[in-house]
């Protein structure tokens, strides 16, 4: 059977009149009961109204997504734009990420005095203070690292340079340090004439550390 146009314009009022009056509800209240959670579903409905809505969520749906990636990455790379740069004064114990052993950290206190030492020139005594922490915790690399600074400023660049070897092998975990490692070993071949050696040493360092 085929309706014109009023008769389907009629039956649908009747429809509608007596859906309201069966279930004591209006249209929009079925509409409204009928909307769905997804953001996805309005868009198949075919009323301009679930179109609307669906856009709608789409847009809250992204919108939360793109704050909340906002925030993860100013998380990740805002921590790392404000941190403070590394230094060769910070304290060593900073440089591990989780808390050493006990031998291990009574091997830093004693370089810890040993950099006060040097910094007021008492070679003698910060030597002695690297010795100890060498005998309490042979693989600490940063005792070798503090007798090749000693080595260098006493001029005896070849002895440094021997330190320093070791302090490359311990340093793997601490990059900034085995970098200032090699850029002190390239200093120490400037010194002693070997130019190749010293750029070569340079470069390395760089390689490591980019900000060197």
């Amino acid at each position: 059977m085929v309706w014109s146009p009023k008769e389907s314009e009629l039956n649908m009022e009747i429809f509608f009149k007596f859906t309201q009056t069966r279930y004591q509800i209006s249209l929009r209240e079925i509409c409204a009961r009928a909307r769905p959670r997804s953001f996805v579903a309005p868009l198949l409905r075919p009323c301009p109204l679930g179109l609307r809505d669906g856009l709608r969520e789409i847009k809250k749906y992204f919108h939360v997504r793109f704050i909340f990636l906002f925030i993860l990455l100013l998380s990740v790379f805002g921590c790392a734009l404000f941190r403070p740069a590394v230094s060769t004064d910070d304290p060593l114990l900073n440089f591990y990420p989780d808390t050493p052993p006990a031998h291990t950290q009574a091997a830093l206190k004693l370089t810890e005095k040993a950099r006060e030492e040097l910094r007021a020139t008492h070679y003698d005594v910060a030597t002695e203070h690297l010795q100890k922490a060498l005998m309490i915790d042979p693989q600490c690399p940063f005792p070798y690292y503090f007798l090749a600074v000693i080595s260098h400023q006493a001029g005896d660049f070849k002895k440094s340079n021997g330190f320093l070897e070791k302090a490359k092998q311990l340093s793997f975990p601490f990059p900034f340090w085995r970098a200032q490692s090699y850029t002190l070993s390239g200093q120490n071949f400037e010194s002693l004439g070997n130019k190749k050696m010293a750029r070569m040493e340079i470069k390395k360092a760089k390689e490591i550390d980019p900000n060197l």
